[in-house]
């Protein structure tokens, strides 16, 4: 009999704080979940919360999806601040872009980073 090809689980931080929220990655021992082009977070930010970007591959694109609540991002060079107010609301951003976000609201996002190919 074959492997199954589904595998359900839930991304907890609590559980598993070393992983803060990444469940899909180069990281990860799960086979079906292990991989080298793709890594997906999911996190929760309760109001206040805030921080300054960690570096990331110089070879990585990252999109930001708001799921709930109200989150603000500043990127450095650009004189604006943009806002994740509504669900589904994105931002999509090139590699190594230095930034600082912040959680206006607790609220939830899914994060997904992807290796750009030369």
């Amino acid at each position: 009999m074959s492997e199954r090809l589904v595998y359900q689980d839930r991304v907890t931080t609590y559980d598993n704080p070393e992983k803060r929220g990444w469940f899909m990655g180069p990281f990860m021992e799960k086979e079906v979940l292990k991989t080298d082009d793709l890594r997906i977070n999911f996190c929760i930010h309760k109001k206040g919360w805030s921080r300054e970007s960690v570096p990331q591959s110089p070879n990585e694109k990252t999109v930001v999806i708001l799921g709930s609540g109200h989150l603000v991002y500043w990127f450095d060079g650009d004189n604006q601040f943009y806002h994740l107010e509504k669900p589904g609301d994105y931002l999509v951003w090139e590699p190594s872009i230095h930034h600082i976000s912040a959680a206006v609201e607790d609220s939830t996002l899914v994060n997904v980073r992807w290796t750009i190919k030369e």
